[in-house]
């Protein structure tokens, strides 16, 4: 996190609390995680393991009848295990200090009934969700991807205001957010797609040139231009099913590529390439439904996709250089998903979802289908759980497999172990991410 954001997310609760009645004594309560991930595509698995220390903090209080505030601290240390043994050689603990990150995953205010109304506000770094997918949305401009690896896959918190208002049976949530909040990806994770991206650019390169400078730059949101963003959704029950309608307008949470440059460098069959990356302006209008058929829960969404207009330069459109998906264009399109769960016998729960449209697909040349299977069952008393991931892409034919199994050895003391096994052809998004098969351990301790 910025210091310029660190300081706007502490000086809306600090002035708030000041301007409050008095406040009841803070709850606290957290998380210590331990984890080792060990590469399995690699001749030094060990020394390339990846050691994590990390803790999370949760502190919650009242703000007297006004409402409440929270603070949810996170700290981690990640290091592999060759780089960590010559860090503790050092004759001092300044290599570890830097390499220690901290952040503020939730910083909010709440005030309920404002102005003794059915309105409540929520200012600050807050959670948004207004689709209703299990872990995925289509509607998803206010949930920026964080992934540190694969198997490490969850959405960021943003900065802003949210509104929610409750006339007679009807949700009306309203959400306004000044800056995009960048998905974030881990080094590995990055740099492979990253490599996939400028591997496909390279076919833009005329034949009998080379490259002899390549400038990847990122342009800047031209907010004053562009606006800010901002979400509005209603529900409401109607008979068994729960319906909503949504409106979203605001920017792809990552810089994509927006154009492409190709300048001979002299009289040489030398290349200068620069790469313009930018946010891209985007709407989404959508429909969610949710309820009940029989004893499974069943859920879906539809959301029509508007880019911004003329955003792509002309290289991409129907640029034979090109593979099809990278041949962008700020066509509208569909994205959507239907989600199914039940427990068969025996206490096997089994959860389905068939999505059209992952987050990172931002143009409709990109577009993939994808089913997600999830299923446990507990054993032992409900102490052990055995749990079974697999996300399967109908387009490119990739997949990735996450086996889990968790044993609760105390109440507050839960160890687990995971398989990371992603597979596919070598083009493929998951058969790209070789690299990334592992075998991972840890323990998670509550206070």
């Amino acid at each position: 996190m910025s210091l310029t954001t660190n300081r706007l997310t502490i000086g809306l609760l600090l002035l708030t609390l000041c301007l409050a009645a008095p406040v009841a004594a803070a709850e606290v309560d957290g998380q210590y995680t331990l984890k080792l991930a060990v590469p399995l595509e690699t001749d030094q698995p060990i020394d390339e393991s990846i050691g994590s220390v990390g803790l999370k903090t949760d502190i919650e209080s009242d703000l007297g009848n006004l409402g409440i505030w929270k603070l949810r601290i996170t700290a981690s240390y990640d290091n592999k295990l060759d780089e960590l043994k010559d860090t503790w050689n050092e004759e001092h603990t300044d290599i570890v200090r830097e390499q220690i990150t901290m952040g503020f995953d939730e910083a909010y205010v709440d005030l309920y009934s404002v102005a003794d109304s059915d309105l409540d506000l929520r200012l600050g770094k807050q959670f948004v969700t207004v689709g209703i997918g299990d872990g995925i949305s289509t509607l998803n401009l206010t949930e920026p991807v964080q992934a540190l690896s694969v198997n490490d896959l969850s959405s960021r918190a943003v900065i802003g205001v949210r509104a929610d208002w409750y006339p007679q049976d009807t949700h009306i949530i309203a959400f306004v957010q000044p800056r995009v909040t960048p998905t974030c990806l881990g080094p590995e994770l990055e740099a492979s797609l990253e490599s996939a991206v400028q591997q496909e650019l390279l076919g833009l390169v005329p034949a009998g040139f080379q490259i002899g400078k390549l400038d990847a730059r990122e342009v800047p949101i031209d907010y004053g231009k562009e606006g800010l963003g901002y979400t509005f959704k209603g529900e409401k029950l109607i008979g068994r099913a729960d319906l909503g309608l949504v409106y979203q307008k605001g920017y792809v949470p990552f810089a994509v590529v927006s154009d492409f440059k190709a300048e001979p460098m002299g009289e040489t069959a030398s290349l200068a390439i620069t790469i313009d990356k930018k946010y891209m302006p985007l709407q989404k209008i959508g429909i969610t439904a949710a309820g009940t058929m029989g004893d499974a829960s069943v859920w879906g969404e539809m959301t029509y996709n508007i880019p911004k207009k003329d955003f792509f330069a002309s290289v991409f459109t129907d640029n034979p250089a090109l593979s099809e998906q990278y041949r962008f264009s700020d066509e509208t399109y569909l994205t959507g998903m239907i989600g199914v769960d039940y427990f068969l016998p025996k206490d096997i729960y089994v959860n389905i979802q068939a999505i059209r449209g992952f987050p990172h697909e931002f143009a409709k040349s990109m577009l993939s289908d994808y089913v997600i299977v999830d299923s446990y069952k507990y054993f032992l008393n409900n102490r052990l759980k055995v749990d079974g991931k697999m996300i399967y892409c109908l387009r490119d034919k990739g997949w990735v497999a996450l086996p889990e199994v968790e044993y609760q050895v105390k109440s507050n003391i839960r160890v687990f172990g995971q398989i990371t096994r992603p597979g596919g052809d070598a083009e493929s998004l998951f058969g790209q991410l070789e690299n990334a098969k592992m075998v991972t351990v840890g323990a998670n301790v509550s206070f």
